[in-house]
């Protein structure tokens, strides 16, 4: 509830760095809201042969066309496993934790989050944010056009298994 609530009130920008992306629908209505009403957001995911689950994987890469066709933009981390958890929304908050952007994380782990109201640790973040997409591949609608019929295929059945990912 705090994440969206936070990025629902976003203004300039929302980056968004999680090893699982796999968001409930308030969540994936309010990042895709932010981004029609013109607010810079970013996902940073891992790259999906470095990812722990392919599950998982292909579950978040079935967001990917309604949030690229929003606004938003998506990143690939190419380096190895991204573990990093934090969402920064404009230059005013910076919330941190253990919680993955999915619906284990927000419903049935027992997870913990910071919320950091502080422009320096925000715009410290925003530097590592910066330097992580310095090595990412960026998703665009163009690539993602004529994707073979089994990656369609298998993220439309890994989204139907969203709600217990």
């Amino acid at each position: 509830a705090q994440f969206v609530a936070a990025i629902s009130t976003a203004r300039e920008r929302c980056w968004i760095a999680t090893p699982y992306f796999v968001p409930d629908d308030p969540l994936n209505l309010a990042l895709k809201s932010a981004a029609l009403r013109g607010v810079d957001v970013r996902i940073l995911v891992p790259l999906p042969r470095n990812n722990d689950s392919r599950l998982v994987s292909w579950a978040a890469s079935s967001y990917y066309d309604e949030c690229l066709d929003a606004g938003c933009r998506i990143y690939e981390f190419l380096p190895g496993m991204l573990h990093a958890k934090y969402i920064l929304v404009d230059h005013t908050l910076a919330a941190i934790g253990s919680a993955n952007m999915d619906v284990r994380s927000f419903y049935i782990n027992y997870e913990v989050t910071a919320m950091l109201y502080d422009r320096g640790v925000t715009d410290q973040l925003a530097e590592v944010f910066t330097g992580y997409l310095s090595r990412a591949l960026e998703i665009k609608r163009e690539g993602r056009r004529n994707l073979p019929l089994y990656q369609r295929l298998g993220e439309s059945f890994a989204r139907t298994l969203s709600p217990l990912l």
